[in-house]
């Protein structure tokens, strides 16, 4: 199912204060609307140089319950695209999910024993899901990077104050939901607008995030709810052009809210134990009959199992 024409209006604002440009006729990257300029000269490099690069994701793992089936969608695209590099020549074998355990807990509360058990299920499942199902990329490396716990660290608290300093007002109180000023950006909430630079690769601070990366080079594919702390990135100066930081920026075509989030109370749970056609038929005719499957929320819900059908029945 195509949601394309379903845009909340943030969708056609941000990506031009970003400036990011449509993909175009870059037919090797599926599920991408949005690319930084220099995507396919960098990608080209790489396949030439024979350059060893890893692909990084998003999943935040919940507090309590399972996460939403939308996450299985957003993991898949990533893999159609992992697939699609590959045949292309491109030595991608690693996939890096970005589960910022610490960071959360550090900034929102929660529960982190929790938190990073859960995090270390979904890539144990998930690695044995693609190596069951998903036979020619049996051999992706896939690692869960939960951060590293906070350190009380003046020099990391002034960078991230410096950083936050740097976002326009309105993003900040957009990402934030509570700052009116950067007088008023705690520690906390400045250092969890640090952290989505370091946690994407496009700055590195050690203290935060593992240690330096085992990718010379790095394809960031996003949800587009990523696009507002892209902005922020850009405003603070992050240099996200893949030609000068040496990181490739996709942002999903179809993967539009945060995909470890739920949008409706009733939208179907991730269930690794019932991953199977019939299943999922059962799952989209059910949700089909809820008075919210018309919104736009619901037509991300139904089009997330959509793509899961698709992959199931034919492998891409």
């Amino acid at each position: 199912m195509n949601i394309e024409n379903t845009l909340y209006p943030w969708q056609q604002l941000y990506p031009n204060k970003i400036g990011l440009l449509p993909r175009g006729d870059l037919d090797i990257l599926p599920d991408c609307t949005w690319i930084m300029p220099g995507t396919a000269k960098a990608l080209n490099q790489w396949r030439d140089g024979n350059m060893f690069a890893q692909m990084n994701i998003v999943l935040v793992s919940p507090n309590e319950g399972d996460l939403p089936m939308r996450s299985l969608s957003y993991v898949i695209n990533a893999l159609r695209i992992i697939r699609s590099l590959k045949t292309t020549g491109i030595n991608l074998n690693r996939l890096r999910i970005i589960n910022p355990c610490y960071l959360n807990v550090h900034s929102d509360g929660g529960d982190l024993d929790r938190q990073l058990r859960s995090g270390q299920e979904f890539g144990d499942n998930l690695k044995k899901w693609i190596e069951e199902s998903v036979v020619d990329l049996k051999d992706l490396e896939i690692s869960i990077d939960t951060g590293k716990e906070i350190p009380e660290d003046k020099e990391l608290f002034k960078k991230s104050h410096d950083f936050a300093s740097r976002v326009e007002v309105e993003t900040t109180r957009s990402i934030l939901g509570r700052v009116d000023n950067h007088s008023q950006t705690d520690q906390s909430a400045a250092l969890y607008l640090y952290g989505h630079p370091i946690a994407w690769q496009y700055k590195q601070d050690e203290r935060l995030f593992g240690a330096k990366q085992k990718s010379s080079s790095v394809v960031d594919f996003m949800p587009q709810s990523e696009l507002l702390f892209l902005l922020a990135m850009k405003q603070a100066g992050v240099i996200l052009s893949p030609e000068k930081g040496g990181v490739v920026t996709i942002v999903s075509k179809n993967i539009i809210s945060a995909p470890y989030y739920f949008l409706e109370s009733r939208e179907p749970l991730l269930d690794w134990s019932n991953i199977s056609q019939s299943a999922i038929q059962t799952l989209r005719q059910q949700f089909k009959k809820t008075p919210l499957a018309g919104s736009l929320h619901g037509k991300e819900i139904m089009g997330s199992l959509g793509n899961i059908l698709k992959f199931i029945q034919t492998g891409s």
